[in-house]
């Protein structure tokens, strides 16, 4: 790995450590996260809550991180649907942070 690559997750982490501040103080719920190799930040609910837990909590994230709009679309058509936000953080808005829920169906169609 390169001294380059480790610098951007370095910078990366210190981005991560601030929202996860940010995140604790506005009374957010935690996300799991993970940092990539990318300059970015991949942050995602609880995969055991509710569809309406995951997608407050998308919203939430996305509100504090001034994200542009939620979207949602199935990943896997009639097994999954996605709900995510993208924005940009840290110093000179250098890391992409994408907020994930994976929200499962039925077989007919609807969200468990």
């Amino acid at each position: 790995m390169s001294t380059d690559t480790l610098a951007r997750q370095l910078r990366t982490t210190a981005t991560l450590a601030e929202l996860i501040r940010r995140g604790h103080d506005a009374g957010l719920a935690p996300l799991t996260w993970t940092v990539h190799t990318t300059s970015a930040l991949t942050g995602a609910p609880d995969p055991w809550t509710g569809p309406a837990e995951k997608r407050a909590a998308v919203g939430a994230w996305a509100g504090l991180l001034d994200a542009g709009p939620v979207t949602e679309h199935e990943t896997t058509v009639g097994v999954t649907r996605r709900v995510e936000a993208t924005a940009h953080a840290g110093p000179d808005d250098a890391v992409t942070v994408r907020i994930i829920a994976d929200i499962t169906l039925d077989e007919h169609g609807q969200e468990t």
